[in-house]
């Protein structure tokens, strides 16, 4: 490693210029990611055998032709009123025969009473599992268009819930929030950094460049994972899967983001020393560029500026 710190250091501006055009082009593909969540329709198939064998694949493929996969967790609308009531009556026929029509769903509906007969559950299946976009677009289609045109005039509670609802919902928040949590993210590293380093720019040049470097490793998993480009080489043998999990996708971000700020504390601490020894830039820069540890370090430098 110090000889590429070296020869980076020895061109700077050569090495600055492609070090960012190919994160700024790996980075390009960031937008592209496909996040959601997984079911059983979207995992690799295993020749190696295993749970998602072709075998077990072929099974499930075989049981959702005439059994969807809906039915194991259904979607629930929940109707606070009484079915007793002929307007309500009418309306929960009118909106079961509304999903009866609809392909996002299948099988028929069923409709329950609570004990007090107060209160109305219809179960619906969905044609897919809880995870996919079609069962996502079933709940959206209740909440949007069905229950708000049958249940217009009323001022009846119409819910709902279930399997599909709740990773509906759960997407839903993980897109909302993300921004949030990038931003608290970012806040609390730069003021680690700039109380640490004492420094406004490097935190500044620290976030710009783990941003950067981040946007480009989501890129990689686009061109690797979801499209699957590499993914038959005997070398790495990684699985092509078309959806990456949403909360891998937040979750990663905060970690990997945490271990830069170490390791910007540390290098920095490098520097410090060095060049309080040696009062030559290049050469702490040089030093800081070697991961061979040493024996005896410390992070006074680093706070003593």
């Amino acid at each position: 490693m110090t000889g590429v710190a070296e020869k980076a250091l020895a061109r700077p501006v050569l090495s600055v210029a492609i070090a960012s055009v190919v994160l700024l082009a790996l980075a390009a593909l960031a937008p592209r990611l496909n996040h959601g969540l997984i079911g059983v329709e979207l995992l690799p198939e295993r020749p190696d055998g295993g749970p998602y064998s072709p075998q077990v694949k072929r099974a499930y493929s075989l049981v959702t032709e005439d059994f969807p996969a809906g039915v194991i967790s259904p979607v629930e609308i929940v109707i606070d009123a009484p079915f007793k009531d002929p307007d309500i009556e009418l309306r929960v026929a009118e909106l079961q025969a509304a999903v009866a029509i609809d392909p996002h769903f299948a099988g028929a509906s069923r409709i329950q009473n609570s004990p007090d007969l107060k209160v109305v559950l219809i179960t619906v299946p969905t044609s897919h599992s809880p995870e996919t976009e079609s069962a996502h677009e079933a709940v959206r289609r209740l909440r949007d268009v069905y229950i708000p045109e049958i249940f217009a005039d009323t001022s009846v509670d119409v819910l709902v819930t279930g399997g599909p609802a709740r990773a509906a919902d759960y997407l839903e928040v993980v897109e909302r929030y993300a921004p949030y949590v990038v931003a608290i993210v970012l806040i609390f590293s730069a003021l680690s950094l700039l109380i640490t380093t004492r420094s406004v720019l490097f935190p500044f040049l620290a976030a710009t460049a783990h941003l950067l470097s981040l946007a480009a490793a989501y890129g990689i998993v686009v061109i690797a994972i979801q499209q699957g480009i590499g993914a038959g080489l005997s070398l790495l043998r990684y699985h092509h899967i078309p959806t990456i999990e949403s909360w891998g996708v937040v979750l990663t971000f905060a970690l990997i983001f945490g271990v830069y700020v170490v390791l910007d504390l540390y290098q920095a601490a490098r520097i410090r020393e060095k060049y309080v020894q040696t009062d030559d830039s290049i050469e702490a820069v040089t030093y800081a560029g070697c991961v061979r540890p040493r024996r005896h370090w410390s992070w006074s430098g680093c706070f003593s500026c």
